[in-house]
């Protein structure tokens, strides 16, 4: 839950990380409360491992503070915000989006499937072959499913 703006507070824990290696999701990274708090609460629940990925890498305040501090081993992010220099830490890593968009540009002119994209980036991830729990980093709760089921329904808010 946010009792303030840019304050998150686990609530609650569905699913079980015991013994598991976690991926938390997110929109975008702002003062990484919410995803270093969803980390804490995974290894306090037994997680082996804890890494993330966020779309939009704002990092504002205490951001990379909290980020270097934090039990989360890597952090993949897109470019699709300027980072300075002195944000680009070791355990940052910084993802390209320049040849999704470009793909997609082409697939709208050409009048082919977008979708097909993301099937074979689906498939890419489907090869990943420990045990790996996918959790929603959400202001109100975290909650993990088991990776397969991503298959299904790739974009469900958990």
């Amino acid at each position: 839950r946010r009792p303030k703006v840019n304050q998150a507070v686990v609530a609650n824990l569905v699913g079980d990380l015991n013994n598991k290696h976690v991926l938390i999701i997110d929109d975008m990274i702002d003062t990484a409360g919410t995803i270093c708090n969803a980390a804490t609460t995974a290894m306090g629940n037994g997680a082996i491992s804890v890494n993330a990925v966020a779309t939009h890498p704002v990092l504002s305040g205490p951001a990379i503070e909290r980020l270097q501090k934090s039990k989360i081993e890597k952090i993949i992010v897109c470019d699709t915000i300027e980072i300075d220099e002195n944000k680009k830490i070791e355990k940052l890593e910084i993802v390209s989006v320049s040849d999704v968009f470009g793909e997609s540009i082409k697939r709208i002119v050409d009048g082919t499937s977008l979708s097909s994209m993301f099937k074979i980036w689906l498939e890419k991830i489907m090869a990943v072959e420990f045990s790996l729990e996918v959790v929603r980093a959400s202001s109100t709760r975290i909650s993990s499913i088991p990776f397969w089921m991503t298959e299904y329904n790739a974009d469900a808010r958990l």
